[in-house]
């Protein structure tokens, strides 16, 4: 018999005692596996029942960042509920996994509003003088192309934002779109994770 095995009698299974002294291995595999399902959360737009709300369209933080950057034009996305927070998908790329020690593995990310998109809450943006130099030329395109008929339902969106024009900031509140969260099912699958690693059922008692 393998020397990191001990049988227990009459409970049908053993115990693999050498898993007991390195249990790294196990949390390697809570790792992986959460930060995968933590991932998979911005692309599915919510994870096991819990389902992320559309952003506001359009989405008038998101112009006044393209407009602050100086964006040629304003994307095609903000003007689309979803999908909401992969703008860049920097968010969801940054999430990682250290095991710490013999007993912990720490998952999340260090990006610094990954708690505003977790939670949620209050945001004042600014709204520079270079931002609405760039939404100037926007809102006027757009207002053009209306007048014209030619304009598209993102045009007609556009045209209608010449307050930003008059605001030094905006404030928004978006509702939380949780990522980093233990579902039911995230539980149960650790859980047999843990039973799978430590024992090994015996054939016979």
């Amino acid at each position: 018999m393998p020397d990191d095995v001990i049988v227990i009698k009459g409970s049908n299974v053993t115990l693999r005692e050498g898993h007991f002294a390195n249990p790294e291995p196990l949390l390697q595999r809570f790792g992986i596996m959460m930060k995968g399902r933590m991932q998979s959360t911005f692309e599915g737009q919510g994870r096991d029942g819990r389902v992320w709300a559309a952003r506001g369209v359009p989405n008038i933080a998101g112009l006044v960042s393209d407009a602050t950057k100086g964006a040629a034009n304003p994307p095609k996305r903000r003007f689309e509920g979803r999908p909401a927070g992969i703008d860049t998908r920097f968010l969801a790329r940054s999430i990682a996994y250290g095991v710490e020690g013999r007993h912990t593995v720490r998952i999340g990310t260090t990006v610094q509003y990954a708690k505003q998109v977790h939670g949620g809450g209050l945001r004042i943006i600014p709204v520079t003088a270079q931002a609405k130099q760039r939404l100037y030329k926007w809102i006027k395109a757009a207002r053009k192309k209306v007048r014209k008929g030619s304009g598209t339902p993102q045009d007609v969106m556009m045209a209608r934002q010449g307050w930003l024009l008059g605001v030094s900031e905006i404030s928004i509140n978006p509702p939380p779109r949780p990522f980093a969260f233990f579902s039911d099912r995230d539980r149960d699958d650790i859980g047999a994770e843990a039973r799978a690693f430590f024992l090994k059922p015996t054939k016979s008692a």
